[in-house]
């Protein structure tokens, strides 16, 4: 009689316990889902805040640095994504532009002003002289540094997926005059993360 007082008593304790866990665990995914659900709204919000307006006005409330360069007729506007490997994730931005933008050094790179003038004489010389590689000191260089860049808001950011984000950025893409040469340099880089994740497949 005593041992089944004892069995009757742990199971009651066993049943106890187990109730206790599932309702911390039903509470702990509730809380969960509720600042889910909050940053969900506050990053929704963010993005229909005023969406017919310009987007310097949403470029305020991001990086108003930058929104005190960027002009109302500029012709810009903002694109959204998600990044990081983890949830919440963090919400990328970057600045595309609609009106025709020319950067002249870009198709006529050579140091102009660093030549000399040529004579006749050096014309003859030059003639019967074989012609050498072209020689690309200070010609001028374009990098591209407009990424995908994080929300500037510390209460909603992975720090970690920002740094690692920060981390690709900081490293300059190289940027040819030639656009035949950029097109080769796409592919080519297509092909090369092609490659990587069929190898990581198999």
């Amino acid at each position: 009689q005593g041992a089944k007082c004892i069995q009757r008593c742990w199971r009651r304790y066993s049943w106890h316990k187990a109730y206790i866990n599932r309702a911390a665990s039903r509470i702990q995914e509730a809380w969960r889902n509720r600042c889910r659900r909050k940053l969900y709204i506050f990053y929704r919000d963010l993005i229909r805040f005023r969406e017919g307006s310009p987007p310097v006005d949403l470029l305020k409330c991001i990086n108003p640095r930058e929104a005190s360069i960027i002009d109302a007729f500029s012709g810009v506007h903002l694109r959204f994504r998600f990044g990081g490997n983890s949830f919440p994730p963090t919400v990328l931005y970057k600045i595309f532009t609609h009106a025709p933008v020319t950067d002249i050094c870009s198709f006529c790179p050579r140091n102009y002003a660093a030549q000399q003038d040529f004579t006749r004489r050096d014309e003859e010389k030059a003639r019967n002289v074989t012609p050498l590689a072209h020689d690309m000191t200070g010609w001028y260089q374009r990098w591209e540094n407009n990424g995908w860049r994080p929300i500037a808001d510390r209460l909603f950011v992975d720090p970690e997926s920002t740094a690692r984000q920060q981390k690709a950025e900081a490293q300059q893409q190289w940027f040819h005059y030639c656009p035949k040469v950029r097109r080769q340099a796409r592919e080519a880089a297509a092909k090369q993360r092609k490659r990587l994740w069929m190898s990581q497949i198999y």
